[in-house]
């Protein structure tokens, strides 16, 4: 890709933060494929983020392009300052950058990296001697999860580019619908999921979680689950966006919260004591009655708030660290607890680890489930457990499906585990059978 008139001195710093293709489609998808194919840790993603700047063309043409070059010098400097050193930065037209984000395990990594890149365009940026408000969107999809080519890929990510700037958002994820959500939009979803809500249609399965020092049972993970009875099994992931976008995640967590609260009364015939894991998603970290939600929550079904973890992950957390931090305080206020899911993600700080009012990182299960075979997930296994001690901090290992696992997180000095090895998740009712019948020690037991 050509640059007008900047002087051969910055072309070159440019093309140090950008690869630059030829103008043919082709040049750039070969260049895109290449770098597909150098990912070669299969367990984990590239992460595609088509970035549009809106304003780029009106800049060359007032302020001409020797202007224009020098606001995309300094932009593709600031990219390289977050992106990962292995992350790389394609011209994919005159206003679309590609930008592939190495080794990510999530999708959730991809929007964390996506806000921070998003950042960059919050406040006016100098071009010649004015500040310009500079207007952005991003499109994100992940391979191989939603495409298995460049072309796919790119695709994708267009599509979900231009979902993001029809909805006036700052981003937007592809969705791998299912085939049954794949001709329904996603209003008529949000409307089933009114309706599924207002009717106790969701259901709540809990996992236990293995306490290592002891081999006990201390608590579960509560999660929500929702089969429609024409649409089938609907993703979390999918019906939790949605509820995200519209009115209803309100709605939504008060109606987890209220089931799971009220069916954990059960257990005290079983266990005195069953902490309780409860995940919130991005928009209740940013949203004040999160905290009254739980707090009705508690007196209603008389349950004692210390018993109660909720979980966040890593990259909601880091959307907005002050407020989640403002959040998370509210809530260790009313005697719960809180823990970090999918910690290790790379583009948090630690700075925010030491402020945070959390009692426990979670282990992503693939860093977990591959230990056996795997050093290095062994060795960031460790890492994360020592360093979560380090802040006083208990760790939970997600994904335990072997007793070699379980025996190698011992060594480590873990503190819990949870996965299929341990238990699977289950309804309230088998649940409690599977509290009275398991192998496994169950903590405080009533009359056992």
């Amino acid at each position: 890709m050509i640059l007008h008139n900047s002087g051969k001195e910055k072309s070159d710093e440019l093309e140090k933060h950008i690869e630059f293709t030829s103008s043919s489609r082709e040049k750039f998808l070969s260049d895109l494929t290449r770098c597909l194919e150098n990912q070669n840790d299969r367990k984990k993603s590239v992460g595609a983020i088509l970035l549009k700047i809106f304003s780029l063309r009106d800049i060359n043409h007032t302020f001409g392009y020797r202007e224009g070059d020098a606001f995309l010098y300094r932009l593709a400097g600031n990219l390289r300052k977050i992106l990962k050193p292995d992350d790389l930065i394609f011209r994919a037209s005159e206003n679309e950058f590609l930008i592939a984000l190495s080794g990510i395990m999530n999708e959730g990594h991809a929007i964390l990296a996506a806000t921070k890149l998003g950042k960059l365009f919050e406040k006016p940026v100098p071009i010649a001697d004015r500040f310009i408000n500079i207007k952005s969107a991003m499109g994100i999809a992940l391979f191989p999860e939603h495409a298995r080519t460049a072309e796919e890929l790119l695709k994708k990510s267009s599509i979900a580019l231009h979902e993001a700037i029809m909805e006036g958002n700052s981003y937007a994820v592809w969705f791998d619908k299912q085939e049954k959500l794949s001709d329904t939009s996603s209003l008529v979803i949000e409307s089933h999921l009114k309706d599924a809500i207002e009717h106790n249609e969701l259901e709540m399965q809990y996992q236990p979680k293995l306490d290592i020092r002891d081999d006990m049972i201390f608590g579960v993970e509560a999660l929500v689950r929702w089969s429609h009875k024409e649409l089938g099994s609907i993703s979390p992931d999918y019906f939790v966006a949605v509820a995200e976008k519209s009115d209803l995640i309100d709605e939504l967590t008060a109606s987890i919260i209220n089931t799971t609260l009220k069916e954990s009364r059960k257990w005290l015939n079983i266990t005195t004591s069953l902490s309780i894991s409860i995940n919130l998603s991005t928009i209740n970290l940013l949203d004040e009655t999160l905290v009254d939600i739980i707090q009705r929550a508690i007196n209603v079904w008389d349950i004692d708030p210390n018993r109660l973890i909720f979980e966040v992950t890593e990259s909601a957390m880091m959307t907005n660290p002050e407020q989640s931090l403002h959040i998370l305080s509210k809530i260790n206020s009313l005697g719960a607890h809180c823990s970090i899911d999918d910690f290790g993600t790379g583009y948090s700080s630690l700075v925010y680890l030491k402020k945070l009012p959390v009692t426990e990182l979670k282990i992503d299960k693939s860093f977990i489930q591959n230990m056996p075979d795997d050093a290095s997930d062994r060795m960031i296994a460790n890492s994360i457990i020592d360093l979560a001690h380090n802040f006083n901090l208990s760790v939970t290992a997600e994904g335990v499906e072997s007793e070699i696992i379980l025996r190698e997180l011992k060594e480590m000095n873990c503190d819990n585990a949870q996965g299929f090895y341990i238990g699977r998740p289950m309804l309230n009712t088998k649940l409690n059978e599977w509290l009275q019948n398991t192998h496994w020690k169950v903590r405080n037991p009533v009359n056992r």
